[in-house]
């Protein structure tokens, strides 16, 4: 089953151009992939709760500068909840049907790897907010990734930990821990890579791409945005959504044309100030952004500072 979601904020925004006299002009469109039913479907919907905050935002404003003349957008979210192959036809009906110009997921690494060579074939571009492992060697022109890969995470929080504590758990690289339920129930929802600072009990070292608590306007503006919407604290699953819509509308306004090649040119010359930290991509489409250190004692995180990748 396929669900479509068009954001019932851009039809008011709609309804409101018209009735100013504006010229009726066609929405541009994004396509959403997120796993709406399934065991993921709670992440598909912070996943989807960003994206359709971001593109509300966008439309209070006006739209977006495109071709001389301010264009409003339109979302329309599918589902990629179950087997990849299911991801790969909704990836194909956003296309084909929706005529989506570019498309915000999937959410996990291993959809987003099997959507890369689909989008490298459709000149499609695909940001996935949060696939953050290595991949296969080479994904195509058209992947990008709006979050850190975990090894770049696993670096920050050893650098920190090294550099503070002297000593920090899992040492080897490949062996660092993902954030999980069972490891610290309370922030499960922060992500990131987390050591053990072997300093006391209870004592972590967590590297996340985003951090609710962190004093920056666009964090802060994000958060109360987010609350006023959805009554409930973001996570970082509609942050790194969040910033991928951005990223991806800041190209399609720059590069002034749906054509697929351009947006994606486009878009390794963009560069935000994101709710995550200015983040911009390499010429692999990797995000490149500063790690967000947090100091976790007895279950109660402290922001330290945000360090480059190394």
């Amino acid at each position: 089953m396929r669900k479509c979601l068009i954001v019932p904020a851009v039809i008011l925004i709609m309804i409101a151009a018209c009735s100013t006299h504006q010229p009726e002009l066609q929405p541009i469109r994004i396509g959403g992939l997120f796993p709406i039913t399934g065991d993921r479907a709670e992440y598909g919907l912070r996943a989807q709760q960003g994206m359709l905050l971001a593109v509300t935002k966008i439309n209070a404003e006006g739209g977006i500068e495109f071709g001389g003349q301010r264009l409003l957008v339109q979302a329309v979210v599918a589902d990629s909840g179950g087997p990849a192959d299911r991801a790969v036809q909704e990836l194909d009906r956003l296309i084909d049907n929706d005529k989506v110009a570019g498309v915000i997921g999937p959410l996990d690494d291993d959809i987003a790897f099997t959507l890369a060579p689909i989008a490298e074939d459709r000149q499609v571009p695909v940001i996935s907010p949060t696939a953050a492992g290595d991949g296969p060697a080479a994904v195509g022109r058209f992947l990008f990734r709006a979050c850190l890969k975990r090894r770049d995470l696993c670096r920050a929080a050893r650098s920190y930990g090294s550099r503070v504590y002297g000593s920090i758990g899992q040492a080897p690289e490949d062996a660092c821990d993902v954030t999980s339920r069972s490891a610290l129930p309370p922030y499960a929802a922060l992500g990131g890579i987390w050591m053990d600072t072997k300093s006391e009990e209870g004592h972590f070292v967590l590297a996340v791409d985003f951090y609710a608590g962190e004093q920056r306007p666009e964090t802060i503006r994000f958060v109360s945005d987010y609350r006023e919407q959805y009554g409930s604290e973001p996570e970082y699953y509609a942050a790194l959504t969040y910033d991928a819509t951005r990223l991806m509308l800041d190209a399609i306004g720059r590069a002034g044309s749906l054509n697929g090649q351009d947006i994606q040119r486009a878009l390794l010359q963009t560069e935000i100030a994101g709710v995550t930290g200015p983040i911009k991509f390499d010429a692999e489409g990797n995000a490149r952004k500063e790690v967000a250190i947090l100091d976790v004692k007895e279950g109660v995180p402290t922001f330290i500072e945000r360090m480059p990748v190394q």
